[in-house]
């Protein structure tokens, strides 16, 4: 494995409990942990005890994010029969080792099926499968993409990559457990098609509950397999390809694809044959046209669209119980996508990023302001890719018009986030009007500007500045009953 694995049994208790987890984290040896277990067995005034299995790497300080709970005749079993004995693992029940193991990458996990024939099998009960290799990526990314070694190099990993997942897959075809979680996650594409839909195939017979394609970083898009919600008539040579009827994939929960192609109509397939899909991300589709979300019988609750989905023209979602929109798409040269909302009573988020223009925000606005009543979260990520840097020697405030707010009380609004808050004009302006207007104000929260500034002058604020001007300005203005809070 890539690393040592210490295993420690920490007893829990309330008056020693913090210097023995201390002691462990910066020596996780196995006197420090014995020493805690005799004191448990032999202190006759420690009641309830509970104990924890801990696993630690070998640098000794940083603990894999697992612990095991133990009562307290786990623990007591534990240093019954030799204190000294540090095979305290093969003790444990399989459960607990396949959940210890579940924390470990997939690689790793699978090499501990040569410590014994106990061992031989049991990684493969893991729930979770992470196809993840971080080695390949790094090497891939080291390269040159316009290299002549890459095309060789990429095609070579790519074939080890595939290998590894079949292997993997080979194992887990013998074992009855079901699969929670499945990911690829390397730089694939359309090549590796025949690979990727056995892949898919395969989860979906494992009643997998999260279905995650990352193939990142390629230019021609594997595309998601609609077919495989068709089922087919047995063979006759004249409708052997005819589907008769649709396969649900009953128990997929959640479905993340990136830089993978689905078009309208697959799409439309997805939402009508997972019938308990509740999260569905989509990134980097460059077939998508104008995808349409209908119906209030979808489980669909979170749903995102991001990347450069360039073919989109609109994205229509209606009667539908989704709870959080993320739309992050323009379409071709960077045109706004409509957004065509109606009758969504649970929508309380909408997220809009890869907005660079305040023309672009207004035509989104244009979709989301029937929303605008019930949303609780409206969040705006926004960049300028067409900045330039002015000339000192150019007035910064020339044709500068300042924009007339509307004033409309806000009958809900209860807490706002201001970042990067400089102390100038116009955030002393926004803080003020959202004040005025925002009825229901229970906190106002700041967070001072702590980057660097892109020119230099006199009046260039650090962090403690902006904090100390932030202070200085709205503590006198802040309503009673509404708490400031500057970080």
């Amino acid at each position: 494995m890539g690393e040592n694995i210490v295993c420690v049994v920490i007893p829990q208790i309330q008056f020693q409990r913090l210097d023995i987890f201390g002691n462990c984290k910066l020596n996780p040896s196995s006197d420090c942990t014995l020493s805690g277990l005799v004191e448990i067995k032999t202190n006759p005034k420690v009641d309830n005890v509970v104990g924890a299995l801990v696993v630690f790497t070998n640098d000794g300080v940083n603990p894999i994010d697992v612990t095991v709970p133990l009562c307290r005749t786990q623990v007591v079993a534990l240093v019954d029969d030799d204190l000294q004995d540090l095979d305290q693992l093969s003790r444990l029940s399989d459960d607990i080792l396949v959940s210890i193991l579940s924390y470990l990458p997939l690689k790793d996990a699978a090499v501990t099926s040569k410590l014994s024939r106990r061992w031989r099998y049991l990684w493969c009960q893991m729930v979770r499968l992470d196809f993840e290799d971080k080695e390949r990526s790094a090497k891939l990314r080291t390269e040159s993409l316009y290299s002549n070694e890459y095309n060789n190099l990429c095609f070579a990993e790519r074939n080890s990559y595939i290998d590894w997942v079949n292997c993997v897959i080979s194992k887990y075809h013998q074992s009855p457990n079901n699969i929670v979680h499945f990911r690829i996650c390397f730089n694939l594409d359309k090549t590796a098609k025949g690979a990727m839909t056995r892949w898919i195939k395969f989860a979906v017979s494992k009643n997998v509950q999260t279905l995650e394609l990352d193939l990142s970083d390629n230019d021609a898009n594997y595309v998601f397999p609609h077919k495989i919600f068709d089922r087919r008539r047995s063979k006759q040579p004249s409708s052997s390809s005819v589907p008769t009827s649709t396969v649900e994939i009953k128990f997929l929960k959640a479905l993340v694809l990136k830089q993978v192609d689905v078009n309208d109509e697959c799409l439309n397939k997805i939402l009508s044959n997972c019938p308990v899909l509740e999260h569905l991300s989509i990134r980097e589709a460059t077939k998508l046209v104008k995808p349409k979300i209908n119906g209030k019988g979808l489980a669909l609750k979170n749903l995102e669209f991001g990347g450069s989905c360039s073919r989109v023209q609109s994205i229509e979602i209606r009667d539908s119980n989704i709870g959080s929109l993320n739309c992050g798409v323009f379409g071709s040269r960077g045109s706004p996508v409509t957004l065509r909302l109606d009758n969504l009573q649970k929508l309380e988020k909408i997220c809009i990023s890869k907005c660079c223009s305040w023309e672009k925000i207004n035509h989104m606005f244009c979709g989301v302001s029937c929303c605008i009543p019930r949303l609780q979260l409206l969040e705006l990520q926004l960049y300028h890719p067409e900045l330039h840097w002015c000339s000192y020697t150019e007035p910064l405030d020339r044709n500068r018009n300042a924009w007339q707010v509307v004033k409309q009380p806000h009958q809900h609004l209860e807490v706002v986030e201001i970042c990067n808050y400089y102390g100038l004009e116009n955030d002393h302006e926004l803080a003020m009007n959202l004040i005025m207007n925002a009825v229901a104000l229970k906190k106002l929260v700041i967070q001072p500007f702590n980057g660097i500034r892109a020119f230099e002058s006199d009046k260039v604020m650090d962090e403690n500045g902006a904090r100390q001007n932030a202070k200085q300005q709205l503590e006198p203005i802040i309503p009673v009953g509404v708490e400031l809070v500057i970080l």
